[in-house]
């Protein structure tokens, strides 16, 4: 009796030797298939996050750009009003009559009158 314990014994521990053996292999081989797909996959993400950055950066830059440039025409076209202006108060201050005035520097007689 105790030689066919023994026996049973042994013939389980083969049993759970060779299936922790056949899991181990199953892991390794999922692991060597899977691994490389799911670093495939990873990097796919890595770089579509990557591509999703550079174009916020590219529209971030195109709206500064957008907004230099509104800037500029802004500042542009306050130059321009103040030169007007200015000729207004010269040419005024000479006596040119306020119609002719309008006419010159594109000014409406509100605007020369206020001067």
């Amino acid at each position: 009796e105790k030689e066919a314990y023994d026996r049973y014994l042994k013939i389980k521990r083969i049993r759970e030797n060779e299936l922790k053996t056949a899991i181990e292999d199953g892991e390794y081989e999922a692991e060597k298939k899977y691994v490389p797909l799911i670093q495939k996959e990873r990097t796919k993400k890595e770089e579509a996050q990557k591509e999703k950055k550079e174009a916020q950066k590219e529209k971030e830059e195109a709206q500064k750009e957008k907004k230099e440039a509104e800037d500029e025409k802004e500042q542009a076209y306050l130059e321009k009003k103040e030169l007007q202006r200015k000729s207004a108060r010269e040419l005024k201050a000479a006596g040119v009559p306020v119609e002719k005035i309008v006419e010159i520097t594109g000014l409406s007689r509100k605007e020369i009158e206020n001067l």
